[in-house]
């Protein structure tokens, strides 16, 4: 229950910050993660097959790579500099 409320004061908080993450940011964030490359680079259809293969729709995955960014966005200036105990 807790982790909901959280995610649903996140969400809340990233509509009223006026953050965005652009296209290009997004589809270089995609194409940086070990999981979708070959040899060090992008695969398409690694990308497309693994989706498929975990029942996610291309679009769906895209916004959660975006709300990931514009989350860390938010939260990594509150945390910069904190000294955990």
């Amino acid at each position: 229950l807790d982790q909901l409320i959280n995610q649903a004061v996140l969400e809340q908080e990233l509509e009223n910050s006026g953050l965005s993450a652009s296209d290009s940011l997004v589809r270089n964030q995609v194409h940086s993660m070990a999981a979708f490359q070959e040899n060090g680079i992008f695969s398409r259809q690694l990308f497309q097959n693994l989706l498929r293969h975990n029942n996610l729709r291309e679009s769906h995955f895209i916004e959660n790579v975006k709300q990931s960014i514009l989350s860390q966005q938010l939260l990594h200036p509150l945390t910069v500099g904190m000294n955990l105990p």
